[in-house]
């Protein structure tokens, strides 16, 4: 993700926050950069390290995730069951 912003989003600021609920692993990344339109950039990301990987391993961990559809900034959260 940190890759992406700077690769991308002309951002300033990146913020990340790791929180741990009820065995649940939070996590809420978001930068002030330019947007994206998320449909198109999971299509496009099919090769590299781009959002189509990153949301293949969430999935392959049994998360969930939504994301920030505006075109100014970005936000992504992530939410894993821990173990336990």
């Amino acid at each position: 993700m940190i890759n992406n912003t700077l690769k991308h989003a002309n951002a300033q600021t990146i913020g990340i926050c790791f929180e741990s609920i009820e065995n649940k692993l939070l996590i809420d990344y978001t930068d002030d950069g330019i947007g994206l339109n998320f449909t198109e950039a999971i299509q496009k990301s099919t090769k590299g390290l781009g959002l189509h990987n990153i949301v293949s391993r969430i999935s392959s961990l049994n998360g969930n995730f939504t994301q920030n559809i505006e075109n100014k900034g970005f936000n992504f959260k992530v939410e894993l069951d821990l173990p336990g």
